[in-house]
């Protein structure tokens, strides 16, 4: 049986930390003031794909056939890698504007 700590109640996720830190990198590399607004929008955007990702590919596959529903998983699968190698992999990569004071 898993060890609970008092942290977070499930010993799952303190002995995981793939699982404890998969919204690492925002959090890691916002600003405190952002943070809750970056998590946000991560989570959001993960929801969202949830929602259309289905609904695309039953309209692919009733209106023109499966393999262009298999080909719209393959090209938001492209897409999605381009975008992972663009995006910055570590925190030290980010910059974020600095507030002019006025």
């Amino acid at each position: 049986m898993a060890e609970t700590t008092a942290s977070s109640g499930r010993g799952d996720l303190d002995t995981e930390p793939d699982q404890k830190y998969s919204l690492g990198l925002p959090l890691r590399g916002l600003p405190t003031t952002t943070t809750g607004l970056g998590t946000g929008i991560t989570n959001f955007s993960g929801q969202v794909a949830g929602v259309v990702a289905p609904v695309a590919m039953g309209w692919l596959a009733d209106t023109f056939s499966y393999s262009a529903a298999f080909g719209f998983l393959v090209i938001t699968t492209l897409l999605t890698a381009a975008t992972a190698l663009w995006v910055p992999q570590r925190v030290e990569q980010f910059t974020f504007p600095t507030a002019v004071a006025k």
